[in-house]
């Protein structure tokens, strides 16, 4: 929404070119007295080099602008703050769009501002989670802003666009029932309030919901003409694009080409990196089916490269590049490369978790979940019970004073009279508290039930917490296994997300690892009881004893078991070979640490989780030292070095846990343990533990 100015100033803009309305307002500026005038004209500036498409500039008056709006002026503030958003978003650096949408929505939140607002605001925000592939997120905005929509009446162009956005999230989860059903409801709410290019976009986005390829070519031939008629280049280019795809379909590939190539133009002249990438994509895939590999193999490149530089849609545009690499060196023969690609292509897919192991997940989390809500739904009865209890006795305790007030003040007759009253009062009095008394006996009851079923939860985490230390490796056998060592693990809850794992062969290879999975609790175990199993199977029976090769090879046992296309489940962890004098050790986010003569060397893994990820994979590398019966050993989960504490409530770091094993490496075992213990302790005073924490120190 666009800040007032002077009346002479609009005059000039709404007449004049785009360059005559920046010479007015650069004019303006020269001339404002003021400094609230002057800022305002730096608002407008921005305005106008973002309809011309010149975001830089935009981005650098909103930010001038920002610089100078007082700090009790939030709504003002506030508007700025969500034009940096939008502007970061086209400029396509959407981590710094969400933070200023967040920054916003806080200031929008502290004045009673118009609904609209937050309502836009939400859409856009949730928009911006959309291009990073983050669809929950995206979607828990949408639903507040059609909420806010909803409630306050609000038609306006932006409601219209939000039915398309939440239909694509539906799209992209494979939904499309539910997609159509809202590309639909974009149409009518177009038709029905005169909003003609919420008519053309509903049009064009329901070409996904025909079966039929003459019939799409027939709905985006339509919805290219609307935007002709609505003179939005934007929308033409991106029409180009799509026409150009559903005569590619119907094998018309002169036709397809034709307007492919008139995308790709504009896309040059006037377009984003992703909007280009995805063009040249589309447009090399014509030229493989046409033979013309040197030419599609140059525009794949390019495509690839513009990918890489965006955070819009960025997987969507890897998968289609490198589906396009896996066509191309396919169609050449080069079937090995062409394998490689489709395997990259996989990477970037998205998908939703293997539905067998969803399901099974969905009903623990689901029973787990109920239990606990019962528990505060009890507890909630038992509060409202307790105030109903006090109530009436406050109630009961006020009429019988009322009454011996009464008793005192009268005489005579009315004594007699009130003697009859009170004995009347008296009894139902007594009638009250008896009901009362029932009531506290239930109250009591539920009490009873409540702490039940609380020992009831709480016994089951303990159980499962059993069950855990169970499938642990024991320190019994760990002790068998090297000449000193100790083990320090504390779970932030009854059961945890950190393990560690240890296995001696029987030519007397020393393995161990320490892991971190994701989440910690319930979610946590599972995974830690997971990678255990896994570890058994690759290491014990597998007989596999390269820590490169055994991360590898449980990275591809999680994806296989969590999810074949996509999830974010997995772990980090830190994994040791000990062979006599020689060490090996491949780490996944985690390094080790080994303390020579006093000095402190630490020892980096890769910088990627046994897990899903989104950049592309490379295998886990193995780093070999040579180690002497002196050398102390140390693996850790992040759980130490993250924990909040000390006088300023600041993390303990890496930094300050390197020192501290450093100091107390000189001293045994046993009482190293005891001092990491109490120092954890220390540092963490009253607040609450951040994340489970599993550290092991071994000696040869």
């Amino acid at each position: 929404m666009r800040y007032t100015f002077f009346g002479f100033v609009f005059l000039l803009c709404i007449s004049a070119s785009a360059q005559d309305r920046l010479d007015s307002l650069f004019n303006a500026f020269s001339t404002a007295s003021s400094v609230s005038q002057k800022n305002e004209i730096r608002t407008e500036l921005g305005y106008e080099y973002y309809d011309l498409g010149e975001y830089d500039s935009a981005l650098s008056y909103f930010s001038e602008a920002l610089k100078f709006i007082p700090n009790s002026a939030k709504e003002e503030k506030a508007d700025v703050v969500v034009c940096i958003a939008r502007t970061y978003n086209q400029l396509e650096d959407l981590q710094s769009s969400v933070r200023y949408y967040q920054l916003g929505n806080r200031l929008y939140s502290q004045v009673k501002t118009a609904p609209e607002k937050r309502a836009d605001l939400f859409k856009d925000l949730g928009r911006t989670y959309y291009e990073q592939a983050q669809y929950d997120s995206a979607m828990v905005y949408y639903m507040q802003a059609k909420d806010i929509y909803e409630t306050n009446n609000i038609v306006n162009h932006d409601y219209g666009v939000l039915f398309h956005y939440i239909g694509s999230v539906f799209k992209r989860q494979d939904k499309m029932d539910k997609a159509c059903e809202y590309y639909q409801m974009q149409i009518d709410f177009g038709l029905e309030h005169n909003f003609p290019e919420i008519v053309a976009e509903g049009t064009y986005l329901q070409v996904s919901c025909y079966d039929n390829d003459t019939l799409r070519l027939h709905q985006d031939l339509k919805a290219l003409q609307m935007y002709r008629d609505l003179q939005d280049d934007r929308m033409i280019a991106l029409m180009y694009n799509n026409v150009a795809v559903a005569y590619h379909e119907l094998n018309m590939l002169d036709s397809a080409y034709y307007f492919q190539d008139l995308n790709v133009q504009f896309e040059r002249e006037h377009g984003t990196k992703s909007h280009l990438s995805l063009g040249l994509s589309n447009m090399a895939s014509l030229l493989i089916e046409m033979k013309k590999y040197k030419e599609a193999e140059a525009l794949l490149t390019e495509a690839e490269t513009l990918a890489h530089q965006t955070e819009s849609k960025k997987f969507i545009q890897l998968e289609r590049v490198y589906g396009g690499l896996s066509e191309l060196h396919y169609a050449r023969g080069n079937y090995k490369a062409a394998y490689d690609y489709m395997e990259l292509k996989y990477v970037y897919e998205d998908s939703a978790m293997d539905q067998e192991h969803q399901d099974a997940i969905h009903e623990m989390e689901l029973a787990y979940e109920t239990e606990k809500k019962e528990a505060e739904i009890a507890k909630l009865e038992l509060s409202n019970k307790q105030e109903q209890y006090e109530k009436k006795m406050a109630e009961a305790e006020a009429a019988r004073q009322s009454v011996n007030k009464k008793i005192y003040l009268v005489g005579g007759l009315a004594v007699l009279i009130l003697l009859v009253f009170s004995l009347y009062k008296w009894r139902e009095s007594n009638k009250q508290k008896t009901i009362i008394y029932a009531q506290k006996h239930e109250v009591e009851v539920q009490k009873e039930l409540i702490e039940e079923k609380n020992k009831d939860i709480t016994d089951s985490m303990i159980y499962a917490s059993s069950i855990q230390q169970a499938i642990i490796t024991s320190e019994d056998y760990i002790a068998g296994m090297f000449t000193d060592f100790f083990v320090f693990y504390k779970p932030r809850d009854i059961v945890s997300g950190d393990f560690y794992w240890a296995y001696q062969t029987a030519e007397g290879q020393k393995l161990i690892a320490v892991g971190d999975c994701t989440g910690h609790g319930v979610p946590g175990a599972m995974m830690s009881m997971l990678g255990t199993a896994f570890l058994n199977e690759i290491v014990i029976e597998g007989k596999v004893r390269e820590p490169g090769i055994i991360l590898d090879r449980l990275r591809l046992q999680i994806k296989n078991a969590m999810s074949r296309k996509g999830g974010k489940d997995g772990m980090d962890m830190a994994f040791c070979c000990i062979d006599g004098n020689n060490l090996k050790f491949a780490g996944a986010n985690l390094p080790i640490y080994i303390v020579r003569n006093n000095e402190l060397i630490e020892v980096k893994g890769d910088k990627q989780p046994v897990g899903f990820q989104p950049s592309p994979e490379s295998p886990f590398l193995t780093q070999e030292l040579e180690i002497s019966t002196e050398d102390k050993i140390y693996l850790f989960s992040d759980g130490y070095a993250d924990q909040f504490g000390g006088p300023k409530g600041k993390k303990y770091k890496y930094k300050t846990f390197k020192d501290k094993l450093a100091v107390i490496a000189g001293r045994t075992f046993r009482e190293q343990r005891m001092l990491i213990d109490s120092e954890f302790e220390t540092w963490k005073g009253d607040l609450e533990q951040l994340d489970d924490v599993c550290v092991i120190g071994v000696r040869v």
